[in-house]
């Protein structure tokens, strides 16, 4: 009785080309939702806690600083409710994640043109679809 041994090894990867570039209108769609997304991260938060600190600084301290304060918090506070800039990051982000999931199989030869259009389309078509899921006045 022999015994035999067996090869664990992974099977074949197909090994990627060289990196390529992205078509520009691709490229510029991916730069212009990373952008995006990061504004209305930045407006979230910074309108959120620029909105609470001034509430807060409101109501500990007197005189005209109150009203100084209490006019910076509504309008803070306004933005985050009206412009709603969580959910616009939202949005965008994860129509960018679709793309760049497929630019960067593209940049590395894991797909073709037509497979990085796909994902282009795909994007566009969850931004869309969260538009038409968005009530009126909320997008």
């Amino acid at each position: 009785m022999g015994t035999t041994k067996t090869s664990l090894k992974p099977a074949a990867r197909p090994v990627p080309g060289p990196v390529r570039d992205l078509p520009a209108e691709i490229q510029r769609r991916l730069d212009g939702w990373f952008c995006s997304f990061w504004f209305f991260v930045i407006c979230h938060y910074g309108f959120g806690i620029g909105g609470v600190v001034a509430a807060t600084i409101a109501a500990a301290t007197t005189g005209e600083a109150v009203k100084v304060a209490a006019i910076i918090a509504s309008t803070c506070m306004a933005v985050v409710g009206f412009v709603q800039p969580d959910h616009q990051y939202r949005k965008l982000v994860g129509a960018w994640r679709i793309l760049d999931d497929a630019a960067q199989r593209y940049r590395h030869g894991l797909i073709e043109i037509e497979e990085l259009i796909d994902g282009m389309k795909a994007a566009e078509a969850r931004l869309q679809k969260q538009e038409d899921d968005t009530p009126p006045g909320k997008q």
